[in-house]
């Protein structure tokens, strides 16, 4: 009987520990938010980029980060609450500028974020990457 107990508390104590580690890239599909989902969406694909090696070097050498400047209040919350945490380093030589945008199709009845991101050299002012991303949210 005592196997039984110390077995379903090993079972309890794993089942904690998976959820622990995995629920904020779950919990935002089941929450139906548009910040948690695009949040999800964003850090898995950078997350992605990342493990194919498609993210060139200079992604590993940010010191600063530029928000720009959006037009909607829709898409400035987005961002406020969606936005990855991007590692930066004092000795970084570039800037990564991000750019967001939450659209809605009408005549399709769905909704999504466009985001842009670009890493600038900041000797220089050049742009070294860029990429655009659309990420789906759903049904209006």
């Amino acid at each position: 009987m005592k196997i039984f107990r110390f077995f379903g508390l090993l079972f309890l104590v794993f089942g904690i520990l998976i959820v622990s580690f995995t629920y904020e890239d779950v919990l935002p599909f089941f929450s139906k938010s548009d910040s948690g989902i695009l949040k999800a969406l964003w850090k898995e694909d950078i997350e992605n980029l990342i493990a194919a090696g498609k993210m060139p070097d200079a992604y590993f050498s940010i010191r600063e980060i530029e928000v720009m400047k959006t037009d909607t209040p829709e898409s400035a919350q987005l961002l406020k609450e969606a936005q990855p945490r991007f590692m930066t380093i004092p000795q970084g030589q570039n800037r990564l500028r991000i750019f967001l945008d939450a659209w809605e199709a009408q005549d399709i009845r769905k909704k999504g974020v466009l985001v842009q991101l670009q890493l600038v050299d900041l000797k220089s002012g050049n742009t070294i990457w860029e990429l655009s991303r659309t990420y789906p949210l759903g049904d209006l």
